[in-house]
């Protein structure tokens, strides 16, 4: 059957999964991109996320006419040309009128307006931009090159300056 495979840059999934489960993880930021690669600590790490890109690289390199590949922030930029391009991959028709309603119904905003109160889980967070969100530093990012230098195979065009950064981890380390 045909897929849509939707990936995202790892830093922003590890930033934003970090933010949600801090509480449950009572790590450093850190220690969380350094991550487990036995997959029993965190709901989501950089050993997951390696997984999942090798698993679905190797999918979409083996049928290029059965999985579509979108990056988030592409599908965010330009959400009518990212829906129209999902509804042709599954031979679906769609108006410009029900792109239209689909993009304006499906936005950041309009989600967190129809979320449910007796729900406790925050799915859609909006951004903070507080000074406790966590982020990339150097020592973040080196940790998080040396994991993929060597795991990662499929990077999806993401430049997550492997080189660069693996030798700053050996200069710091």
């Amino acid at each position: 059957p045909p897929y849509v495979l939707l990936v995202r840059d790892m830093r922003d999934v590890l930033i934003s999964n970090y933010a949600k489960w801090r509480d449950r993880y009572q790590v450093p930021f850190d220690v969380y991109v350094a991550g487990d690669p036995s997959g029993k600590r965190y709901v989501c790490d950089a050993w997951w996320y390696v997984r999942f890109l090798n698993a679905w690289g190797r999918m979409a390199m083996q049928h290029p006419d059965k999985v579509l590949t979108l990056r988030y922030e592409d599908l965010r930029k330009t959400p009518g040309d990212g829906l129209r391009a999902i509804a042709a991959h599954f031979g679906i028709s769609l108006s410009d009128r029900a792109i239209e309603a689909a993009v304006q119904g499906s936005s950041k905003s309009a989600m967190l307006e129809r979320r449910d109160a007796r729900v406790g889980e925050t799915v859609i967070r909006a951004d903070s931009g507080s000074a406790e969100d966590p982020v990339f530093g150097p020592h973040e990012k080196a940790i998080l090159a040396r994991i993929l230098k060597t795991n990662l195979r499929y990077d999806f065009g993401y430049d997550y300056g492997v080189a660069a950064a693996a030798g700053e981890a050996v200069a710091t380390a």
